[in-house]
């Protein structure tokens, strides 16, 4: 990859299948093998992408100096079940090494050798609890979460949500 093809790839931001990690704000390698395993898992467990490791949020590249692109693969192959097969190329550019991991779409879902799965929401990775969230409205039919059309905030009772707040809270 070209330095211009990473710029052109930073420029259009994060998303589902892109992600900015900082290298130099991780305070050891174990912080920035951890870091790249929650990506990589997120990534696979939603639609693939790619974990650009050396940009910070918001696009600005510092690089990852000293890195080990070898040991890093291996790491997440490591630490992922089933574990994950990702490609890093690194890529010089003028403001430093940026790592481009490369993640597939998994067909099962990855999670960390800790058993937590992660998934992409947005721009952000967040928890995924495969296991326990299969919901089937069939199971369990909740008429309340229907959508009603043509219906506003004025329509909500705020002395309803009041109680159902402080039920919520006594539980």
């Amino acid at each position: 990859m070209t330095e211009q093809a990473l710029r052109k790839m930073i420029a259009a931001g994060e998303s589902t299948q892109q992600e900015f990690k900082s290298w130099v704000k991780c305070k050891d390698y174990r912080q920035r093998k951890e870091l790249a395993v929650k990506s990589t898992v997120a990534l696979a467990n939603t639609k693939g992408g790619v974990l650009l490791f050396g940009v910070e949020d918001d696009g600005t590249i510092t690089g990852c100096p000293k890195s080990d692109p070898q040991a890093l693969m291996e790491a997440i192959y490591d630490m992922t079940r089933p574990s994950l097969f990702t490609e890093i190329e690194p890529v010089e550019t003028s403001d430093g090494v940026v790592l481009v991991v490369s993640v597939e779409k998994s067909n099962s879902h990855v999670a960390t050798t800790g058993g937590i799965y992660y998934r992409r929401l947005g721009n952000v990775t967040k928890p995924d609890y495969p296991a326990n969230d299969v919901y089937s409205p069939a199971d369990n039919p909740d008429f309340s979460a229907k959508i009603v059309e043509g219906a506003t905030e004025s329509d909500i009772d705020l002395l309803e949500v009041y109680r159902l707040k402080e039920k919520l809270r006594i539980r």
